[in-house]
């Protein structure tokens, strides 16, 4: 797992995947709070974009090259990871 003193420029990315998510969240709810409901499509939508900087977070927890991901590997990091199990 990164840390913070060790690795941080990767912290601070990892960090941002993280903040960002409850961004998204966060507006996800003040939306559907205001709004009373939701089309499914776009709850799909928003939730697929929290989903992504989760996904990125863990892929990339122990990388310390999580400031400098190529292209080609953002999307394979965005997808839902198969070491992970849900939990509840």
């Amino acid at each position: 797992m990164l840390t913070k003193p060790e690795h941080p420029i990767a912290w601070v990315m990892l960090m941002y995947e993280l903040a960002d998510a409850r961004e998204h969240l966060t507006a996800l709810i003040d939306q559907m709070t205001a709004e009373g409901a939701i089309d499914e499509i776009d709850f799909g939508s928003q939730l697929g974009h929290v989903f992504a900087h989760l996904n990125r977070a863990w892929h990339g927890r122990d990388d310390p090259l999580l400031d400098d991901v190529p292209e080609d590997l953002h999307a394979e990091r965005s997808r839902f990871p198969d070491d992970l199990s849900p939990v509840g």
